[in-house]
This record gives C-alpha cells, sequence and structure tokens, in this order.
C-alpha cells in the first residue's frame, strides 16, 4: 500500500469488522515522525464492506492531557476492499491510493515525547464530539492510547485498554499484530514504510549546455539549435534529474530544442521516494533562437487587361526591388526584367513577381488577360472611273468605332466614323481607302483597300462639218 508521493508524520490504520456489528474494531498502526521531513499526516480506517458508507462515524483525537477533544466527522465510502483515509494536512498533495477525507484544520498533534500523559485516538459510531478531557463511555468503536515517554513515569488521561503503547522514534510505527485488550502487548514496533529515503541536497544541479542556437537555413527554415544535458552524476544516489521548460511541468525527459520558439529551462533533483521533497531549482537558461525574415514583394499595380501585340508596364508598390518577373503562360503574354507585359495572343497568363532575402522568398501575382484583335476588311469596288461619285466602301460588321481615311486620288465624302466611307475619285491614277475598327473589348486592328481610277474614253464624232439642204 506504500505511495511514495504520501507525506506522513504520524498514521493510525483501524481495523473495522462490520459497522453493522460494531464489534472487534481496533487501530491497525500508528505512526509519529516527531519533527521528521514528512509535512503531511493522515489516519488509515479499515474493515469496511465494499464501497460501504462512513457517515455518521466521527475520528475524534486528544494529546497530552488536553482539555477537549478534537472531532472529525467522516464522509464518503471505503473503497471495495475496505479501506479509508482521513488525511490531517492543508498540503497533501499526490494522489491517494484509496478513497480519503481532508481534515482541512487539524488539531496540533502533541508530541510523543512528552512524558507523563497520553495520546488518545477514538473512532466513534456518533457524530458527537467527546465530552470535556475525560474518555468516552459509549458509542466507542475503538480507542487507542500511546504514553509520551518510555519511562515509568506515572501515566494520566488513558483512555485504551490495558498498558498504553510504548512511543516510537522518528522512523517507526507501532503495528497491530495481535488483539488481546492491551495496546502495549498488541503493538510492535517496525520501520514505518512510509518514511523518506531521500538524500541530501546540497544545492541546484548543473542546469542544461545551449551548445548551439538556432539558425536561418535552407528552404527559410530554422535549424541547428542543440541542448546538451548535464554530464556525469548531477544528483545524488536516490534522486532523480528533473527539467522544467517555461514554468511547466516538471520531467525526467531532457527539453528539445524548440528552434523557433525561447525555451525558459530549469532543472532540479527529486528524491525517488519522495516526490514532494526536490534540492533548490538552478538558476534559469534561456534559449536564443535565430530568425528567418521574410522579404516582401508587394503588390502588382497596372493594367492587366490588354490586347494582342499591345504591352503593358506593370510595377511594385509596398514591395522590395530587385525581384524578378515571370509569366506563366508565355503562348499568351511574355513579361521582361522591368515588368512590361506583352501580349501574344488571345488567353490568361498568371505575371509573378518574386524577390529573395538569403534562404527566405516571397512572391505575388496577378492575372494578365489578352485580347484577341478583331478580323479588319474593307469591301467595295477594286476600280472606279475618274471622276466618279458615290463609290462606297464598307469596313467589319459589328464594331463598336470606325475611323476612315482616303489617299491618293480619291477624297472621302460625308462622314468617316461610320461603318462605311463614301469617295468622289478624281483623275485617273488609285487612290486607298484605310479604316481603323475597335471591337467591343477595346481592341483594334487597321486594314486597307487599293482602288484603281479609271480615265475616262477618249469621245469624239467624225463626219462633215456641213451639208446641204
Amino acid at each position: 500500500m506504500k505511495n511514495n508521493r504520501q507525506i506522513v508524520t504520524w498514521a493510525a490504520l483501524f481495523w473495522m469488522a462490520s459497522l453493522g456489528a460494531l464489534k472487534a474494531q481496533s487501530i491497525y498502526e500508528i505512526y509519529n515522525s516527531n519533527g521528521g521531513t514528512w509535512p503531511s499526516d493522515y489516519i488509515i480506517l479499515s474493515g469496511f464492506s465494499a464501497n460501504q458508507s462512513v457517515s455518521n462515524l466521527s475520528f475524534q483525537y486528544r494529546g497530552n492531557n488536553a482539555s477537549s477533544w478534537q472531532p472529525l466527522i467522516l464522509s464518503g465510502t471505503a473503497d471495495a476492499s475496505g479501506f479509508y483515509r482521513i488525511w490531517l494536512a492543508d498540503n497533501a498533495t499526490g494522489a491517494p491510493w484509496i478513497p480519503q477525507q481532508l481534515w482541512t484544520s487539524p488539531p496540533s498533534i502533541s508530541s510523543f515525547g512528552s512524558s507523563g500523559a497520553c495520546l488518545n485516538f477514538a473512532l466513534m459510531s456518533t457524530t458527537t464530539t467527546i465530552s470535556g478531557s475525560g474518555c468516552p463511555s459509549s458509542n466507542i468503536i475503538d480507542v487507542v492510547s500511546v504514553r509520551g515517554s518510555s519511562s515509568g513515569t506515572t501515566l494520566t488521561g488513558c483512555c485504551g485498554p490495558g498498558t498504553p503503547e510504548s512511543p516510537s522514534t522518528n522512523t517507526q510505527s507501532h503495528r497491530r499484530a495481535r488483539d488481546t485488550g492491551d495496546d502495549e502487548a498488541d503493538f510492535d514496533l517496525i520501520n514505518n514504510p512510509y518514511v523518506s529515503s531521500c538524500p541530501t541536497f546540497s544545492g541546484a544541479p548543473p542546469n542544461v549546455t545551449i551548445t548551439s542556437n538556432s539558425t536561418c537555413g535552407a528552404g527559410c527554415a530554422l535549424s541547428g539549435g542543440v541542448i546538451t544535458a548535464p554530464s556525469g552524476t548531477p544528483c545524488p544516489t536516490g534522486s532523480t534529474l528533473q527539467y522544467q521548460v517555461n514554468n511547466g511541468a516538471w520531467s525526467t525527459s531532457p527539453p528539445n530544442y524548440h528552434q523557433s520558439a525561447a525555451q525558459t529551462i530549469k532543472t532540479r533533483c527529486s528524491c525517488d521516494s519522495d516526490a514532494n521533497t526536490n534540492s533548490t531549482e538552478s538558476s534559469a537558461v534561456i534559449t536564443a533562437p535565430g530568425t528567418c525574415t521574410v522579404p516582401n514583394a508587394g503588390t502588382i499595380t497596372g493594367t492587366t487587361t490588354i490586347c494582342a501585340n499591345t504591352t503593358s508596364q506593370l510595377a511594385i508598390s509596398g514591395g522590395a526591388s530587385g525581384g524578378t518577373w515571370s509569366s506563366g503562360n508565355m503562348a499568351a503574354a511574355t513579361v521582361n526584367a522591368s515588368g512590361l507585359v506583352s501580349g501574344v495572343l488571345n488567353g490568361t497568363s498568371t505575371i509573378t513577381y518574386t524577390v529573395t532575402s538569403g534562404s527566405c522568398t516571397s512572391s505575388t501575382s496577378t492575372l494578365v488577360t489578352v485580347n484577341a484583335l478583331p478580323s479588319c476588311s474593307v469591301s467595295g469596288a477594286n476600280s472606279v472611273c475618274a471622276n466618279s461619285t458615290g463609290n462606297v466602301f464598307s469596313g467589319t460588321a459589328g464594331m463598336s468605332a470606325y475611323s476612315w481615311s482616303v489617299s491618293g486620288n480619291g477624297t472621302a465624302v460625308g462622314s468617316t466614323t461610320g461603318s462605311a466611307v463614301t469617295v468622289t475619285a478624281s483623275t485617273a491614277g488609285t487612290f486607298t481607302v484605310n479604316v481603323t475598327i475597335t471591337d467591343g473589348t477595346g481592341c483594334t486592328a487597321t486594314c486597307a483597300k487599293t482602288v484603281t481610277v479609271n480615265a475616262l474614253p477618249s469621245c469624239s464624232v467624225s463626219g462633215s462639218n456641213s451639208v446641204c439642204a
């Protein structure tokens, strides 16, 4: 039943039969450290039926002729083996191995070394405090007395049967070995199984060594940080070195270096048989991880919808200079080192700007749309006569804008912004009809038609200039 996490100064274990019968109950074990290293006290009750309630019982204590008894009203249930613990400490720690009840304000326990008086422990079948400083006369389940000294001093105030049990040393327990009705005869002194065997700590153990701190390496990743545990035997026999990181829980596993976040590390030696007994903590060691600085690529600005065979100058806003430009679809658009995008064919391309600092890179992108140029044509007569008028020429239908011009031996008459233009021919030769069209996406195309101007035929009438009447 030993639990190294439980801290003991004195203990009493009551051996009880069925509470319904209330018969032949006895205290099994009492322990007192007399100023030892254990800071907590407990009593263990036994003999219950599995999971039996302990309600309506009380445990009471009176020591060294005190004027009154100190009671604790019990509550809860025993475990399947019939055990139940009373914990007499305001700093109790550790997981109990049986059900327990905390006595938050336990009485001041008189020293077993005080001569001339008895320490009395009583388990009662009532919750009423035992009257005055005398011994109980009814509702008794068990009473045990331990004398204050081993001398023959006349004892007073003893309530247990027969001769009171002799006092123990700091490391001994009174354990019941038999039940004759005499405390002295029924109890044996044994080495207490709960006494600490912790080594003496002379100070704090060495701390870890930061062999190297992390730095920014390949792939813009921090690496290279190493923590080295203390060498040799940093803790005395019977204890183990523990580590604490950032004021967290203590662990026996050396911490791993966190490559990107600082760690505050301490060490201590912890007693193997008592987790509450520890050495002084070492001075903190703090890691200093490196940093990876990712450059800022900024934001791409500029016109991102263009026509084939046209260009758009892109720029970077709020980013680092000196980066590189690239096109994700060079069949649609290309980009040069300064960010000038050239439209090639109808389609889209992701234009990316990338900056690098050491092993760290950053990029920003934008989608450029390239619209195809409209198909341009001029329809009309291939030849006209000199001095002819009303010659009509038409451009590609369905455009949003037209702009006509005529050069050579012809002149545009009327509007030059409609889908057709009217031309008056002059002398023989040629004239050229030019048109620039604009489609719904804003893309333009220019085309022309050359028209031949034929000379007028030479006209004459031959015959006599005069005739007779």
